[in-house]
C-alpha cells in the first residue's frame, strides 16, 4: 500500500510539473503571437499613417497654390490644421493631427572660397518690401583692421588681409509678360560691397547705376563685430512689384551671407518671409495609436522668367558675332564685333 501511495505521489508531481511546463510554453506562445500581431498591426497602422501624412502634404500643396500670392502661414493648433476623417468607415481613426505650413524666411548660405557665387531667385517683390539688407561674414575678427579695407584698387587675393568683399548683381524685370529683347525692361545693377568700420552703409536702389557701361557701384559695408553677420549693406526702396534675381560673389576670401527684406526703410519693421520662394509643409498624421511625420518643401514660384534662360548679364556692352559653315566656325569673319 505504501509503494502504491509513493507511485501515485510521483505521478501527481510529474503531472503537475508537466502541466506547469505546458502552461509556461502555451503562455509564451500566446504572448509571442500577441506581440507579432501587435507588431503587424503597428506596421499596418504605420503605413496608413504615412499615407495619411502624404495626403496632408498634397492638401498643403493645394493650400499653398490657392493662397498665392498671400502666403499666409498656418500653424498647428487651429481647426484648419487637423483632419481626422480620412477613413470613411471609421471617422476619426485615421487622419493628420497637425498640418503646419510656413514660408521660407531669408536666404542664407555660404560662399566658402574666393570667387564662389550663388544666385537667389527672389521672385516678385511684395508692395511692403521697403528695404533689403545684405549681410555677410561670420568669421571672428582677428583685429579691428580686418573690417577696414583701404580705398582704391584692391590687391591680389593672396595679400588680402580683410573681410570678404561681396559683389552683388541685382537684376530686376517686369513681373508680367515681357520680351527680353525690348530695351529697358531688364535692368542690371552691380555693386561691390567693401568692409568698412563706418561711413555709408545705406543706399537707395534707384541711385545704384543701372545699364550698360555703368561700371560697378562701390559701397561701404558697415561692419560691427557684435552682429552675427558682421558686415551689412542696406538698400532702400527695392523694385517693388518687379521680379528680382540676386547674384552674390565673394572676392578675395570666402564668406557666409544672408539676405533679408523688411517692411520699413533702413532695415526696420518686420522681416518678410518671401524671398526664396519655398514653403515648408510639416504634417503629423496618425492611424490608431501610431503617428508618422512628413516634412516637405515645395516651391511656390516659377523662378526666373523663361525669357531670361539664355541671357548674359553684364554691366557693359556685349558683342557676340560668329557663324558656322557645315558645323565649323568661320574665324575669317571680322564683320560685326571687333576682335
Amino acid at each position: 500500500m505504501r509503494h502504491s501511495d509513493e507511485r501515485g505521489a510521483v505521478a501527481l508531481i510529474t503531472a503537475i510539473i508537466i502541466s506547469i511546463l505546458l502552461t509556461i510554453i502555451t503562455t509564451g506562445l500566446i504572448s509571442l503571437m500577441v506581440t507579432e500581431l501587435r507588431q503587424a498591426n503597428d506596421a499596418e497602422q504605420s503605413v496608413r499613417a504615412y499615407y495619411a501624412a502624404q495626403s496632408g502634404v498634397e492638401d498643403g500643396i493645394r493650400s499653398v497654390i490657392a493662397a498665392l500670392p498671400g502666403q499666409a502661414q498656418q500653424l498647428c493648433g487651429t481647426a484648419a490644421s487637423r483632419n481626422t476623417d480620412l477613413d470613411p468607415a471609421n471617422p476619426g481613426v485615421v487622419g493628420w493631427t497637425c498640418q503646419q505650413i510656413t514660408y521660407s524666411g531669408s536666404p542664407t548660405g555660404s560662399l566658402p572660397q574666393p570667387d564662389k557665387s550663388t544666385q537667389i531667385d527672389v521672385g516678385t517683390l511684395p508692395a511692403n518690401a521697403n528695404s533689403m539688407v545684405i549681410s555677410w561674414d561670420t568669421t571672428p575678427a582677428p583685429g579691428a583692421n580686418f573690417y577696414n579695407a583701404p580705398v582704391g584698387n584692391f590687391p591680389a587675393a593672396g595679400s588680402w588681409p580683410y573681410a570678404a568683399v561681396l559683389e552683388a548683381a541685382m537684376i530686376d524685370y517686369p513681373a508680367g509678360s515681357f520680351s527680353a529683347s525690348t530695351p529697358g525692361q531688364i535692368l542690371l545693377r552691380n555693386a561691390l560691397m567693401v568692409p568698412r568700420p563706418s561711413g555709408g552703409g545705406t543706399y537707395d536702389y534707384a541711385a545704384i547705376k543701372p545699364g550698360a557701361g555703368a561700371g560697378i557701384n562701390p559701397m561701404n559695408g558697415i561692419c560691427n563685430v557684435s552682429r552675427a553677420y558682421r558686415c551689412q549693406v542696406i538698400i532702400n526702396n527695392p523694385p517693388r512689384g518687379r521680379n528680382m534675381i540676386l547674384r552674390l560673389r565673394s572676392r578675395y576670401t570666402g564668406t557666409d551671407y544672408r539676405v533679408e527684406f523688411h517692411t520699413a526703410a533702413n532695415g526696420g519693421g518686420s522681416i518678410i518671409p518671401v524671398p526664396d520662394g519655398a514653403a515648408t509643409i510639416d504634417i503629423t498624421a496618425k492611424a490608431g495609436d501610431v503617428f508618422r511625420r512628413v516634412v516637405y518643401r515645395v516651391p511656390y514660384k516659377n523662378g526666373a522668367a523663361s525669357g531670361l534662360d539664355y541671357v548674359i548679364y553684364s554691366d557693359r556692352d556685349i558683342c557676340k558675332d560668329f557663324s558656322t559653315i557645315n558645323g565649323l566656325i568661320d574665324y575669317s569673319r571680322t564683320v560685326g564685333c571687333p576682335y
